[in-house]
Formats: structure tokens, C-alpha cells, sequence
């Protein structure tokens, strides 16, 4: 799920703009989009429905364009946010990852998206 910028769909939660440095982070900075799925979505083997996504206070960082931190990277304007989430497989073609198994995504790296 690290590559969410193709892979997540529904409606989506992405950087619109960055705040200004030292300021609270916006309504205005982000936006819920709804994007289509992508026409593999199914041919790649698994799709997930989100079911819980935290929002830590760690991410704010993750809106500069410098993080400060060598372990985890900013924000792509026009890319989805990430953090931390909890999903269901509802596709699989994995026999690993069963229909109906919960899922986490890798520490900060979940889309903040409906599908992923």
C-alpha cells in the first residue's frame, strides 16, 4: 500500500496546499477528493476497505516540505495523506490475505482513503 497515489480510490483525503511554516495545519490545506478505482485495481490481487485511520501528531511534520526527520517523507501535494489504518480485504486474489482478514498498514504509510 506505499504506492496509495495509484492505488487508493474512493474518496481521499490529499494535500492541497502546504501551511505556512509554524501554523496549525488548515481545513483549507486539504481536500477530500473521489477518485475512480485504477483499471488493474483487481488484476493486482487485493483490495481493502478502510475501516480506522489515526490521526497522530507526528503527520504534521510530514506537511513541510522538510520533514526534519530522515524516517518518513512529506506529503506530495495532490497525494494522498498517510498515517497509520486498519482495513478489510474485500477482493483477494492472495491465498494469504482471505476475504473479510483486518489488515494494517505499514507504520505511516496508509492512504487516507475509502479503498486502498
Amino acid at each position: 500500500m506505499s504506492t496509495c497515489k495509484a492505488r487508493c480510490f474512493g474518496r481521499v483525503v490529499v494535500l492541497h496546499q502546504r501551511p505556512a511554516l509554524g501554523s496549525a495545519v488548515a481545513a483549507s490545506d486539504c481536500a477530500v477528493e473521489e477518485r475512480p478505482p485504477p483499471p488493474t485495481a483487481v488484476e493486482e490481487g487485493v483490495l481493502v476497505h478502510t475501516l480506522w485511520l489515526s490521526v497522530d501528531p507526528v503527520l504534521r511534520c510530514r506537511f513541510n516540505a522538510n520533514t526534519g526527520a530522515e524516517y518518513v517523507a512529506p506529503y506530495e501535494i495532490g497525494g494522498a495523506l498517510r498515517g497509520a489504518g486498519v482495513g478489510r480485504v474485500t477482493f483477494s486474489r492472495c491465498p494469504e490475505l482471505p476475504i473479510g482478514s483486518i489488515v494494517g498498514g505499514r507504520s505511516l504509510e496508509y492512504p487516507f482513503a475509502e479503498h486502498a
